[in-house]
């Protein structure tokens, strides 16, 4: 698993993989690359949620507004199949058909006939837009009598949700690389966190117990901001062994001389 992570962080971000040997040897150079890594991995997630819960709500939008905007002309489209108007008809398509989202919009009347109808091409996408495909989708608006239930027909458009996505996918990938950059921002402070508090004392510590021979009185200086964590119990750990290393060198020393004693009064 180790090495997937590493992998998968080297071809993510190569420049840290370039490092020599020596360095990927290094606790902070391992943390560095598994943070950035874990940050970067929990960015994409996190825009993905975002962004899939930003399209649901925006398709619904759309809607809302398609629906919004036919019933405003639903009176004068019942009029239109009320009288027969074809001319009326075609003036309320065209009204419709002057927003980008309508592809295709239709007034029949109760038995079905078409009393009016016009379309248009879809508008090509480009960018994020144009690896989304998106279908059409069709809405029917009945077109009741005046002052009646009585239905006279109906007002029937097919949706172009793509096109009214622009904007979307606009904020969405500008929201993606935000997003990207805050979790790589957010992982190097960590980073930094981390190596202040806790591999900077640890190589401190290794440092100074290098020094340090098995069988002397010296000793490692517990820091004063870690005197009470997990750090400060490691030195003192580590004191405690020496402190038992160097009583059993001195009494291996002692017992040695008593017999060398010994042997001289013989």
């Amino acid at each position: 698993f180790r090495r997937v992570l590493f992998r998968s962080s080297c071809a993510i971000f190569p420049v840290i993989c370039n490092i020599g040997n020596p360095l990927k040897k290094h606790l902070a150079t391992r943390l560095a690359i598994y943070t950035i890594l874990v940050a970067f991995l929990m960015s994409i997630a996190i825009s993905g949620l975002s962004t899939w819960r930003n399209f649901s709500l925006t398709v619904q939008e759309i809607e809302r507004t398609a629906v919004q905007l036919m019933s405003l002309t639903r009176q004068s489209a019942a009029e239109a199949v009320f009288q027969l108007d074809p001319e009326l008809a075609n003036d309320v398509l065209s009204g419709l058909m002057n927003h980008v989202l309508f592809t295709e919009v239709t007034i029949q009347d109760e038995l079905g006939q078409v009393l009016a109808t016009q379309s248009r091409e879809r508008q090509q996408t480009t960018g994020l837009a144009s690896l989304i495909e998106v279908e059409p989708q069709a809405l029917s608006l009945a077109l009741p009598l005046p002052q009646s239930e009585e239905l006279l027909g109906s007002l029937n458009v097919v949706l172009d949700i793509q096109a009214g996505l622009s904007d979307f996918y606009e904020r969405a990938t500008f929201s993606a690389l935000a997003l990207s950059v805050e979790a790589v921002v957010l992982a190097v402070v960590i980073f930094f966190v981390v190596v202040y508090l806790v591999t900077n004392p640890l190589s401190m510590l290794a440092e100074r117990l290098a020094q340090i021979k098995p069988g002397s009185e010296k000793r490692l200086q517990v820091p004063a901001r870690h005197k009470d964590d997990e750090l400060g119990q490691l030195a003192r750990s580590t004191n405690n062994y020496l402190d038992t290393v160097f009583n059993y060198q001195k009494e291996l020393e002692e017992s040695r001389q008593r017999l060398q004693d010994t042997l001289d009064n013989l």
